[in-house]
């Protein structure tokens, strides 16, 4: 699958052939709560309530906001990792 533009232009998402959702953050990007929405909308409409393992890219941000980093785990999300998971793959 080939990668989708998120939103607001800061990122990508791309569903690869190893069925792992791939989600890639613009170089020198600040993420805000907006970015983090509208990529959780994007995954959303890509998988369709199946499941997929995720690895987020955010090795070239500038910044990211306290309300970003807040705004992923208030609920869960078919397709994107709980909140422990995407604290493991942060590190």
């Amino acid at each position: 699958m080939k990668p989708i533009t998120i939103e607001g232009g800061k990122g990508t998402v791309e569903l690869g052939d190893d069925e792992v959702l791939h989600l890639v953050w613009k170089s020198g990007t600040v993420l805000e709560a907006a970015d983090v929405h509208a990529a959780m909308a994007t995954v959303k409409e890509m998988v369709g309530g199946a499941e997929y393992p995720m690895l987020i890219d955010i090795s070239n941000t500038q910044a990211v906001t306290r309300k970003a980093k807040s705004s992923g785990s208030s609920a869960p999300l078919r397709g994107l990792p709980s909140s422990d998971q995407a604290r493991s793959t942060a590190s």
